[in-house]
Formats: C-alpha cells, structure tokens, sequence
C-alpha cells in the first residue's frame, strides 16, 4: 500500500504550533495556580479626632503641646499574607514579589530570599515634655528660741585696780601695736582708737568726754592683761558703773544696765551714789531753747565701723528714775534738775537727737508716738523700737513721777552722804545669781578682777551745798513724766496686735537688720513682754494689758515651755 509521506515542513509546523499552545497553556495554568496578587496597602489607623467642636487653628493662637496625648503612628506597607501553607520565605515559582525579579531559580540552586519590606522607619514618638516639679511648699516661719536664758559673764573691777586717766590711752596704744593684724584685739583696739579720737576732742560735751574717758580705762585694763573675750561679757567697774563688751568694739557703757542694776550687780550702791557716778556723763544738749540731757551710746548696729553718738528711750527714762530717786532721798537739787532734764528728751523729736517717735500706722490710721529703745536720726520711725523697751520706759516715768511726787526723806537734804555702805576687803559686791564673784586673792588682784570695797563713794565729787528745790518744781516735773507715760501707752494699746504672731510676740516691728515684723523674741525676752504687761496692768486698769498677758503666757505654756523667774 502506497504510504502518503507527510511533508517535513508540515510536520515542523505542527510541533511548532503545540508546542506554543502548550506553553501558553502552562503558563496560564500556572499563573492561576500561584495565587500571584498585587500588594495589598494597609493603613493604620489614624489617631482620635479632636472634637467637633474644636476651633480651627486659625482662629486664634495654636494649643499647647499635650504631653500625655499618644503621638501619630507612620503609614506602613507590607505584602499580603501567603495562603495557608506556602512558605512564606520562598515566592511561588515563577511569581514575582517584593525583591525577586520574577524569574524562577536557576534548577538546582535555592530560591533567593526575599528582601525585607522597604518600611520606613516609624518616626520617634516626642520626647514628653518633663512633669513641673512640684512647688515647695512655703517655708515655714522659724519659731522662737525657747532655750531657757543664759546670762553673760559678769566681773567686778577692783577699787584702785583701773590705771590713772593720764595712762589709759598709751596703754590702748601699746596694745593696739602688739595685736596682731586681722585679729579680734585689732578689731576691738581699731574701734577704740577711733572712738576716743572722736567723742575725746575739746569740742565736744564734757558728758561725751566722760563716758569715753571712763571707757578707755576700762579697755586699757582689760586688753594690758588679755586678748578680746570669745563672748559678751558684763563688767561693773569699781563706781557701779556697767560696761558691755561686743566684738568689735570692746568694753562700751551701758547706761540702761547700769540704772536697771544688771541682775544686782551694782546692788549695793544707793541711787544717790550711783547718780554720782551718771551726773558726769550726761550730755548737755538745747532743743527749742530748751535745755535737756542724754546718756549717750555710740555703737552702730549693722555699721560696726561707725562711731555716732546715740540715745536710747529706755536709758533716759532709767535715768529719770534714778535721779527723782537720788533727790527723793537726800533732796539735792541737783538730781531733780537731772531728772527735769532728761525727761524733756521725750520731748525731742528723734530726728533732733531726742527720742520722740512719730510711727505711721501701717493699717492707714493717724500716726502714733513711740520712745524707741535705740533712736536712729534719718532712719524709719519704727527702726530700733523694740517692745520691751517701750513698756519699761512708760513703767520707769510712772515711777520717776512717784518719786518726785513724795516728799524727800527725813534727815536728808544738801550735803547727805553718797558713800556707799563698806563691805569686806576682797569680798564681791555682786548678789546676781550665777555671776562669778572676783577672787580676793593675790592673782587676782594682780588681774583687776577682785571686787570693789569702796570706803567712800567711787568717783563722786562732794555734794555741794544747794537751796532746797521746792515742792511745786518736783510736782511740775512729776506731772511732765506722767503725761509723756500716759501717751506712751496709748500708742502701746493701739499698737499691741502688731506685735502679736498669733503664736508668740515679736520683739519689734522694724529691728535694724530684719524684715519688717519677722524677728520674734526669744523665751527671755517674750517672758519679759509678759512681766512688763502685767506690771502696766496694774498700773492702767482696765487698758486689757492683763489680757494680752494670760494670751502670751498661753503661748509659752502650749510649747511646754516655762518663764524664769523675775
């Protein structure tokens, strides 16, 4: 049988043709089997709206950055998840995904992995704004010292153991040469020599003249044998007269000391004795016309270097005391001229030099008077009044007018003895408890420190003979004091709750170098406040002083603290 023989040509063309139907086929076989679909984008979800009712940002300023609020997440894309089962790190074959080229793997090598998704790094959340530190709470108003009371030490200076006035500015001298530089003595010593040059120059009052004359020999005996004391120190030289020491100063007549008899350190001398050794030290100064007299200080708080006399309210009225008592017991004229002449201080406004204060009433009303216990020219009206001050001076001119209002004693007048009574050799003219009593022996006359025993009176020139002074004069000056008290504690009623914390009493509205009513007084001083009060109490029934002193003793008994005795 005949064969019909295909064509070469034909049958290539057949092969060609099945094998492309062939190959489409897979392919599309292929590509329907792999699941190959585009990526899938994926948002995240955007963060809470702001209200609806917020108000555009251009309405006004932008808001406040809230530092809680959750910050905006970046928009991220990744590749739809395989069906389940493939694996995930090999693409189908033949298929195209993230990092491959579309292309199968070469047969026999491992199909390359994928490449990780090109996601952008998610931005970093901002940092929180840091929380306020919280505001300390204000700090609390210091309490006052409630540690009872320790008085300085105190010494007596022997009769005779002071050096002559003639030697005691060389001695200053010589001891200033030998202190050494930046040294308390220098200090002390550089202060010295200052104030003498100035309150020691022909010009000025004799009473000035006195009390630093009387300073110096006291200085010079003290700084011949020691260096400057670590303390204060109280020294009652042998007229009964009291000097303080202070850093930076040295040894300083305390007129208010003296006249209130230092925690009886100067007991033994009678007030016509101790006026004696006052009289020369009185200034002599005019106002108005008007003759008056001061007992002067010279320190300056808070400018230690300064050297200004000064007059302190409490001193004068100390001063009117103790002279209405000296012509209440010997009836010497001269006292109560004394007496007349520093009460008229109150009558001198400070700026004069006097101690007359016109505070300002801080809630608006009328200016009130006030008797400062240190009285700064130029300075605030209330700087340097400190409370207990002021009660004591309205005490002490009640009492000076008592005392001129009373007859003088029998069998006193003119030429009445000022001696002081004589006590043992060596023995200490001192009853203060707890003051060391000088010892009488050999060191320690040769240290000046054994007690006086004065066998006529210390300092004090003869009383000279004078006409009586008469009974309307004394009346007079009595009446002068006690209309000055009766003022002064008008503006103490008044002015009371100002120094009143609500939990203690302040020592004084404006003390130099402290805020205005921040300085409260300590356990001694507010105890101190209490005694006066009631002592005026008894004096002005019916003013609500006692009151006001059960109401501060109150205070002192809530802390568990309690009073020294007076």
């Amino acid at each position: 049988m005949h064969r019909h023989r295909t064509s070469p040509g034909l049958v290539i063309g057949l092969l060609v043709a099945v094998l492309a139907a062939s190959v489409a086929g897979g392919w599309f076989l292929a590509s329907r089997a792999s699941g190959d679909r585009a990526p899938v984008v994926a948002v995240q979800p955007d963060p809470a709206e702001p209200p609806y009712d917020a108000g555009d940002p251009a309405d006004g300023p932008p808001s406040p950055v809230d530092a809680t609020a959750t910050p905006a997440r970046a928009v991220t894309t990744q590749a739809a998840a395989p069906p389940q089962g493939a694996d995930s790190a090999t693409p189908p074959s033949g298929g195209s995904g993230p990092g491959t080229s579309g292309q199968a793997a070469p047969s026999g090598q491992a199909a390359p992995s994928p490449a990780p998704d090109p996601t952008p790094a998610p931005e970093p959340a901002p940092a929180p704004e840091p929380a306020p530190e919280p505001q300390p709470a204000p700090a609390p108003e210091p309490g006052p010292s409630v540690t009872p009371y320790q008085p300085p030490p105190a010494i007596g200076i022997a009769a005779n153991a002071l050096p002559a006035d003639g030697r005691a500015w060389s001695m200053i001298a010589t001891a200033r040469r030998a202190a050494g530089a930046g040294s308390q003595e220098r200090a002390d010593l550089d202060w010295l020599v200052s104030f003498a040059r100035s309150a020691m120059a022909p010009s000025r009052p004799a009473g000035r003249r006195a009390t630093a004359q009387r300073a110096l020999r006291v200085n010079a005996w003290w700084f011949s044998r020691r260096p400057s004391p670590a303390e204060r120190v109280i020294a009652r030289d042998p007229d009964g007269v009291i000097l303080t020491y202070k850093k930076g100063h040295g040894f300083m007549v305390n007129p208010v000391a003296t006249m209130g008899r230092w925690r009886g350190l100067n007991e033994l001398w009678t007030a016509a004795q101790l006026s004696e050794s006052m009289l020369p030290m009185l200034t002599e100064r005019t106002h108005e016309g008007r003759e008056w007299a001061a007992l002067e200080y010279f320190d300056v708080p808070g400018d230690p270097s300064t050297v200004r006399a000064g007059v302190s309210g409490m001193g004068q009225a100390r001063a009117a005391t103790l002279f209405a008592k000296a012509w209440a017991q010997t009836g010497d004229p001269r006292y109560l001229q004394a007496a007349q002449r520093v009460i008229r201080s109150f009558e001198v406004p400070v700026d004069s030099g006097g101690v007359r204060a016109t505070v300002p009433d801080p809630s608006g009303g009328p200016p009130g008077t006030w008797f400062p216990e240190r009285a700064y020219p130029g300075g605030a009206a209330w700087a340097g009044a400190a409370l207990n001050g002021f009660m004591v001076t309205i005490i002490d001119l009640r009492r000076a007018a008592a005392a001129l209002d009373s007859a003088p004693s029998a069998g006193t007048g003119a030429g009445a003895s000022t001696t002081p009574a004589t006590t043992t050799a060596g023995a200490s003219t001192s009853t203060a408890p707890g003051v060391p009593s000088p010892p009488a022996a050999a060191p320690a006359q040769a240290n000046g420190a054994a007690a006086a025993t004065p066998a006529a009176a210390p300092g004090a020139a003869p009383v000279a003979a004078a006409p009586p002074a008469t009974a309307s004069e004394a009346s007079a000056t009595a009446a002068m004091a006690r209309d000055i008290a009766d003022r002064g504690l008008r503006s103490l009623v008044r002015f009371l709750p100002l120094h009143d914390s609500g939990t203690w009493s302040y020592y004084g509205l404006l003390t130099p170098g402290k805020p205005w009513r921040t300085y409260l007084a300590d356990l001694n001083y507010h105890c101190y406040h209490v005694s006066l009060l009631r002592t005026l109490d008894g004096l002005y029934p019916g003013e609500g002083l006692g009151a006001v002193a059960r109401k501060w003793q109150g205070y002192v008994d809530a802390r568990g603290a309690s009073c020294p005795s007076r």
